[in-house]
């Protein structure tokens, strides 16, 4: 749609003016055109859709046989996920526990119980003071 068409439109719809004569021929005339391509668009949509129609139904076998192989695929990638998910619990189950309680300490424990370290931290402040002196 070209700029004539939008004058024209432009025109009409401020005041109720009527377009030049020569913006009327041009858009009449680019509507034409478009119609045209529109036209030999279709046409070529249309024949495009018959050869891919004809070569589908001599595809039609390979294309089943791909999906069916896709679906194999896929059942396998399936059961290696819930391989992996199964390995991923039973390593998380035989990691070492972490627990901190404040005033307990870092304690890091086997998952089986077999082993513990206990990390804790007691401090002691010592101050001595001069006997007989005033503290300022």
């Amino acid at each position: 749609m070209g700029t004539a068409l939008f004058k024209y439109n432009h025109r009409q719809e401020n005041g109720g003016l009527r377009a030049p004569r020569v913006c009327l021929e041009s858009a009449k005339k680019e509507d034409k055109r478009i119609e045209e391509i529109r036209r030999t668009r279709r046409q070529n949509e249309q024949e495009v859709l018959g050869v891919e129609l004809a070569a589908g139904t001599v595809r039609a076998q390979s294309v089943d046989d791909r999906i069916k192989s896709l679906e194999q695929e896929l059942l396998q990638l399936k059961e290696q996920q819930i391989e992996l998910k199964k390995e991923a619990t039973t390593a998380a189950q035989a990691m070492p526990a972490f627990s901190y309680r404040p005033g307990n300490g870092l304690n890091i424990e086997a998952a089986d119980k077999s082993w513990g370290v206990r990390f804790t931290v007691e401090t002691h402040f010592r101050y001595n003071f001069e006997s007989g002196r005033l503290h300022q």
